[in-house]
């Protein structure tokens, strides 16, 4: 098949809008501190990187920048979707009482809905659906029956 010049204009500009994204992303985290880089793989001759900690995706996500990815008629909505994911996270940070889990699985259940009006059903990890349907179940138990030293008071 011979390339007419619009089809070859249009590979190129693909090839260049993923090195902008690239090279946007690779600044945002070093913005952050965190050392990243793009390399070739020596068995699979594709563009790999090392992945990132723990501690690493915390920054990235505490940070996050969807408007640093190439326009989506969802941008906005993936934003406020991390911006949430955030909320979440810290939430997990503070100590429950037995009031604060029913709005915390009424919170995490809104996240989710809102995933998956974006994303599709087979991109919920497993560690969604324990968000989902087992961290308020233990919440509850662990506010109805604390423990000290390992024992329920």
């Amino acid at each position: 098949m011979q390339l007419t010049r619009k089809t070859s204009f249009q590979m190129d500009l693909i090839v260049i809008n993923t090195l902008i994204s690239m090279a946007r992303y690779e600044t945002f985290l070093q913005s952050l501190g965190i050392p990243f880089n793009w390399y070739v793989g020596k068995e699979t001759k594709h563009l790999e990187y090392i992945d990132l900690t723990g501690p690493e995706k915390v920054k990235v996500f505490g940070n996050i920048q969807i408007s640093l990815l190439p326009k989506s008629k969802f941008r906005d909505e993936i934003q406020e979707i991390w911006d949430d994911f955030w909320v979440i996270i810290q939430d997990l940070k503070h100590d429950f009482e037995p009031a604060d889990v029913d709005p915390f699985k009424v919170k995490v259940s809104s996240w989710l809905t809102k995933f998956l009006t974006v994303y599709q059903a087979q991109d919920v990890t497993p560690y969604m659906h324990a968000l989902y349907a087992h961290v308020p179940e233990f919440f509850k138990i662990w506010v109805l029956y604390p423990t000290r030293n390992g024992e329920v008071q």
